[in-house]
């Protein structure tokens, strides 16, 4: 059997693919496109740093306020304490011009001011020639054998002129000196001197 030959046909054409070129239109609304985006992403960057930067100082403004708010109270209280501390340094002073001879009686009058023992650790009596007499902790002067205090400051400022030197003689003799911090001798304790 013969199979007839298929006729022929010819080639197929060749077509050359050729990129798509975009019309000019497309490129411009997509670099458009790009530029509204990195406008945007740029405009929220700016956003976030403003309110960052507004909430810092917002922070700042409010701890400045904070910390007014903390020292005047430090203030006020530190103003209570020493004018409570001095009524009762007063009153010992009263009661020793009273009775010359006697030891007031130094733990009451501490215990009057409610500061004692927290805040008001020892309330002293110091004889003329710098020497302890006694407080509220060793009322008769016996634990510590009357120790000498001539050379604080806070002592040497109220005794005899003579021993007092001659920058330190223009404060009056019974005016408020708040000495340096010092380890008390009775008390063991680190206390500011009245």
């Amino acid at each position: 059997m013969n199979i007839p030959a298929a006729p022929e046909l010819p080639p197929p054409p060749v077509v050359v693919a050729r990129p798509a070129v975009a019309a000019p239109w497309r490129w411009r609304l997509i670099h458009g496109l790009v530029a509204v985006g990195i406008g945007l992403l740029a405009a929220l960057w700016l956003a976030v740093g403003w309110v960052v930067e507004a909430r810092r100082d917002e922070a700042i403004r409010a701890e400045f306020r904070q910390n007014a708010n903390v020292a005047r109270v430090l203030q006020e209280q530190t103003e209570r304490v020493i004018a409570t501390v001095d009524q009762a340094t007063l009153r010992v002073a009263d009661a020793v011009a009273a009775n010359p001879d006697e030891i007031p009686d130094l733990g009451r009058f501490a215990n009057e001011t409610g500061l004692a023992p927290k805040i008001l650790v020892q309330l002293s009596q110091v004889w003329a020639d710098g020497r302890f007499a006694a407080s509220n902790l060793d009322p008769r002067g016996e634990k510590t054998s009357h120790v000498d205090l001539s050379q604080r400051e806070h002592v040497r400022i109220h005794l005899a002129p003579p021993t007092v030197p001659e920058r330190e003689r223009a404060l009056p003799p019974n005016g408020l000196v708040i000495g340096k911090p010092v380890l008390r001798e009775v008390s063991q304790r680190w206390t500011v001197q009245r």
